[in-house]
């Protein structure tokens, strides 16, 4: 289900120290997927992470020239 309302992002520990550190493309994929979320939506490249039960935790993976990353949604 999708709802109008903004979710607050909380960034937990250094997450978003982290998160300026990455390439500039990784940034915006997972950015992207970060207001996706907070608006209820889903990004495309989201998945539930397997172990969790549900959809509580979703992933995305970025691959870069430099690696991969991963990014995670957790809904409380």
């Amino acid at each position: 289900m999708e709802s109008s309302t903004q979710r607050e992002l909380l960034w937990i520990g250094s997450s978003l120290k982290d998160l300026k550190k990455l390439p500039e493309e990784v940034q915006d994929t997972f950015i992207f997927g970060l207001m996706q979320a907070s608006h209820g939506k889903k990004h495309l490249d989201a998945k539930p992470l397997k172990g969790f039960g549900g959809n509580s935790v979703l992933e995305i993976v970025e691959n870069h020239r430099s690696g991969t990353y991963r990014a995670w949604r957790i809904i409380l």
